[in-house]
């Protein structure tokens, strides 16, 4: 079969399909004929021009069907997720602390100061033995001043501030920490302490989890036991609350998809009904549109439009088939048209196929 000819037929269901009362149209009767033989259900027939159809008390408007029938997912409040339940024994609630000083990190470290840094570590680590938490921090930090990017002492410094119940401070040295050594187990485990003295039960399980595959200890397991149930809630909870936000997301989707194929279907039924003269086809002649002879009609009727899949396919655009309508209805509206290429070329082009040389209407 002529590839010409099914292009011509594809385009020809398309425009059945956003105008299909113009298959009463006199010239289509064979295959109007020919569809009810199959037992096809054909559209209602058009009203003449300045009756109303009748109207059924059974059939809701179309404004009417889309407010109750649709179940908007921004009017429909979904229920929030309840968070769980968690223990929160050993939760604390920082109080305001001078800041803990954080030198900014040295590439190059000269000998001495890398002495004095572990010299001041040593002293540190006695009054932590002591029990003398103040003064350990106090060394610590004078021991950071030294080498800021030394990820033990860093770790040690933190282990201060977790029993000082200062882990917001116990953060941001470990994290330095981890700057300078990502597989620094100590720093690891001691930001897990921090996060879980904080309340981000799941971060500090993974800070645990990971901290465990590089060196455990009893210390770190007991932890990792202790956080575990708040910690599995807070996943799950965490879990469900992506869930809902994909699943809404969706929701909003598929809504904005339907809303905005109820547009285009209204905007071609508008097209269609706006198109339509008594027989359904838009009226090319009496003068009605520019370039057309009076008393020309139709030449070649509905034949010559699907003759040429350009003009077809473009009328299938609610956009210019409006265009067309508003000049068909006062020629003089062309004019608003003029900086509007895609209407402009398909109104020239009907003038000058159902016109011949009275195109000239355009100014061409």
């Amino acid at each position: 079969m002529d590839p010409t000819h099914i292009l011509l037929l594809e385009q020809f269901v398309g425009l059945l399909k956003q105008k299909p009362e113009i298959i009463h149209e006199p010239n289509l009767r064979f295959f109007k004929d020919y569809l009810i033989n199959l037992g096809a259900t054909l559209p209602p027939k058009p009203e003449p021009p300045g009756q109303e159809a009748p109207k059924s008390p059974e059939a809701p408007k179309e404004e009417e069907t889309v407010k109750t029938g649709e179940p908007l997912v921004e009017e429909v409040e979904e229920d929030e997720i309840p968070k769980p339940e968690f223990d929160m024994s050993y939760v604390i609630e920082e109080g305001e602390y001078e800041e803990v000083e954080l030198p900014d990190e040295v590439e190059d470290i000269s000998e001495e100061m890398m002495d004095k840094s572990g010299e001041l570590r040593g002293q540190a680590m006695s009054a932590l033995s002591d029990g003398d938490l103040e003064e350990a921090l106090k060394l610590f930090t004078e021991a950071v001043k030294c080498n800021s990017s030394s990820a033990p002492i860093l770790a040690k410094r933190a282990s201060v501030l977790c029993k000082l119940k200062r882990p917001s401070a116990a953060l941001k040295d470990c994290d330095r920490a981890l700057t300078a050594n990502p597989d620094s187990a100590q720093a690891l485990m001691w930001r897990g302490r921090a996060n879980m003295l904080l309340g981000n039960f799941e971060i500090a399980q993974n800070d645990f989890s990971q901290s465990a595959r590089i060196d455990s200890n009893e210390t770190l397991e007991d932890w990792i036991r202790e956080n575990k149930s708040n910690a599995t809630k807070m996943r799950d909870y965490n879990v469900a609350v992506e869930r809902q936000k994909t699943e809404r997301k969706i929701e909003e989707r598929k809504e904005r998809i339907r809303k905005a194929k109820e547009e285009n279907e209204k905007a071609a039924r508008e097209a269609a009904e706006g198109g339509a003269a008594a027989g359904g086809m838009p009226d090319f002649g009496a003068g009605g549109f520019p370039g057309a002879g009076a008393g020309v009609g139709m030449p070649g009727n509905l034949q010559d439009i699907l003759g040429d899949p350009e003009i077809l396919v473009a009328m299938q655009d609610p956009e210019v088939m409006n265009a067309f309508m508003d000049v068909q209805k006062d020629p003089s509206n062309i004019s608003k048209y003029e900086d509007n290429p895609k209407v402009q070329k398909v109104l020239e082009k009907l003038a000058t196929k159902f016109g011949g040389a009275a195109g000239g209407d355009f100014g061409v």
